[in-house]
């Protein structure tokens, strides 16, 4: 997906989970992130243009373990266990 229809379905996703779950404004932020981080391994990406990602670039493929399930988990409970208040509903 392009950068706009990331940010397109994430607005999506997250009025959903609001609707349902009512997540906070703190939640929005990290679900952005993690709905953009996830092309880090293109070159062609927002964040892939950046100079630090593109050792990641040479060791993986687009649309690879960063579009995977397990990352998005992954990453989640990263940000739960640096910061609880990312996390919470």
């Amino acid at each position: 997906m392009l950068f706009k229809t990331h940010v397109v379905s994430g607005v999506l996703v997250y009025l959903l989970m609001f609707m349902f779950f009512n997540v906070g404004v703190v939640f929005l932020l990290f679900f952005f992130l993690g709905n953009l981080i996830v092309d880090i391994d293109s070159k062609n990406s927002v964040f892939g243009r950046v100079f630090v990602f593109r050792p990641i670039q040479f060791f993986t493929r687009h649309r690879g373990m960063f579009h995977s399930l397990f990352f998005g988990i992954f990453l989640g409970f990263f940000v739960w266990v640096l910061s609880p208040l990312a996390s919470s509903a």
